[in-house]
């Protein structure tokens, strides 16, 4: 069987030079890389023996009109194109998750089996999907970025847990942390993320 993974990365920070202290400020405070976010191309090479690995390019800004949509229309166009698959896996991190959603919703490909979301604000807990695809939401109550990021986009009233997917929280991380292939507790057991991933993932 031939899979595919679709990495979705979510917004980028950058930091304004005449800004540039106050941002590494709030950045540091909410648990925010600010470096230069490679961490697609990171877990890629670690997963590309097991699966074929497609990082979707979008802008990465937060505006539902000039980034969040146009990016998700893309990813719909990328995905109804796509042949010679039999499965497809989404993994998204943060605001990748909004244009994943979009994406998935609109697309008319029918190999796409399985969406991942990361540190994902959620604006319900209630999204539909088809019955065929898995769901798998991951987060953590300690960060701070995807509080922050539920209070502004929706009014105080985005969600971590969704009621259609399989939920894991994974304690005490920062909204960057999930990015770095590092040792985490799950469930009583340690194990480098990067393994979590690839064992959601298979």
């Amino acid at each position: 069987m031939k899979r595919l993974l679709i990495i979705v990365a979510g917004s980028k920070t950058k930091s304004i030079p005449v800004f540039q202290f106050f941002l590494n400020k709030f950045y540091s405070f909410f648990g925010v890389d600010i470096g230069n976010n490679d961490w697609p191309n990171k877990l890629g090479n670690f997963l590309k023996d097991q699966i074929d690995v497609n990082i979707f390019k979008w802008s990465g800004g937060i505006s539902e009109t000039f980034s969040l949509g146009p990016a998700s229309k893309k990813l719909t166009k990328l995905l109804n194109n796509l042949v010679g698959y039999d499965e497809i896996v989404l993994f998204s991190k943060s605001l990748g998750g909004v244009v994943m959603e979009q994406a998935v919703k609109k697309t008319s490909n029918n190999n796409v089996k399985k969406i991942i979301y990361v540190a994902t604000p959620h604006k319900s807990s209630k999204i539909k999907f088809s019955e065929n695809i898995e769901v798998i939401n991951i987060y953590s109550n300690s960060d701070k970025y995807q509080k922050l990021a539920n209070n502004i986009l929706y009014f105080g009233f985005g969600k971590r847990v969704l009621n259609c997917a399989k939920n894991i929280c994974i304690k005490n991380l920062n909204h960057s942390d999930f990015n770095i292939n590092k040792l985490v507790k799950i469930n009583g057991e340690k194990v480098r993320i990067f393994n979590f991933y690839k064992n959601i993932i298979e």
